[in-house]
């Protein structure tokens, strides 16, 4: 057994051929974001948000799934979304980890901490 962080992982090592298949446990599935925004002081605002613009696209999209084997499951044409409405018609329930997830839960950072050094512990570094 192996944690991934999303079958894009998965889709990507199968497709140069490697022998993997995954399951998603249906009492602890979750669904993470990329998150795309501009900065306050960026020099280029309008084009930062032309670019948002078209990543957030159908066509965005397509090309970003082309790259990744990701995008986003809720936007139109999503090449992933069949898989979360599998996962939804099985009954998990789906913990979305999004920016208000993380900001409504600060001792995420404490335990990915921990975490880390228990991984590192046992590898032996």
């Amino acid at each position: 057994m192996v944690m991934n962080c999303g079958s894009y992982q998965i889709r990507r090592e199968k497709a140069k051929g490697a022998p993997l298949e995954h399951v998603i446990p249906e009492d602890s599935a979750t669904i993470g974001f990329f998150h795309l925004g501009v900065p306050r002081a960026s020099a280029h605002p309008n084009l930062a948000k032309l670019y948002i613009n078209t990543i957030m696209s159908e066509e965005g999209q397509r090309l970003i799934y082309e790259m990744e084997l990701t995008d986003h499951p809720s936007l139109p044409g999503s090449q992933s979304a069949g898989e979360l409405a599998h996962l939804k018609g099985r009954g998990s329930g789906i913990l979305k980890i999004d920016a208000k997830f993380v900001s409504e839960h600060p001792e995420l950072g404490k335990l990915s901490d921990e975490l880390t050094k228990i991984l590192r512990k046992a590898k032996g570094n």
